[in-house]
């Protein structure tokens, strides 16, 4: 059962701006996001707000770095943060995740101002033979949200 964050008017407008502030930094640098063929402004809009949640939950003080990604900083604390807005959305790991082989790695569905933590794996457990599939393009560890760990 997911466990579910509501972010006040505040927090999401504070996560909206970091979002903006992270398409601007990804523009700025001409870095593309060649994961999600959407658009990209609400992508970060709502993965802020994903991370904000986590941290919410944690207990934990969340900055919303704009770069922390190109640093090796983690997206809350030591752990990561992987959102949708598709309630039967999986757990999905990159290839370039398999440096974070020991991080937690949360599963977040997207509802503003709700928040659903929905489970968490550490990225070993996430990125084995079995969880890997070559398409949709780009290939990826796609963990169905019935084999991630409780929320607890």
């Amino acid at each position: 059962m997911a466990k579910t964050i509501l972010l006040t008017e505040a927090e999401l407008r504070y996560a909206a701006y970091t979002g903006v502030d992270r398409q601007v930094s990804a523009l700025s640098h001409r870095r593309s996001d060649q994961f999600r063929p959407r658009d990209y402004w609400s992508t970060h809009i709502l993965a802020c707000m994903a991370e904000l949640a986590v941290a919410k939950w944690r207990g934990r003080y969340w900055s919303g770095f704009a770069d922390a990604g190109f640093h090796g900083d983690s997206d809350v604390g030591k752990g990561e943060v992987r959102s949708s807005s598709n309630y039967d959305s999986d757990l999905i790991l990159r290839p370039r995740d398999r440096e974070k082989g020991d991080a937690p790695f949360v599963l977040v569905v997207t509802d503003p101002p709700e928040m659903h933590l929905v489970g968490w794996a550490y990225g070993r457990e996430a990125m084995v033979d079995e969880f890997w599939r070559a398409a949709p393009a780009p290939a990826a560890w796609f963990m169905p949200q019935d084999r991630l760990r409780a929320i607890k």
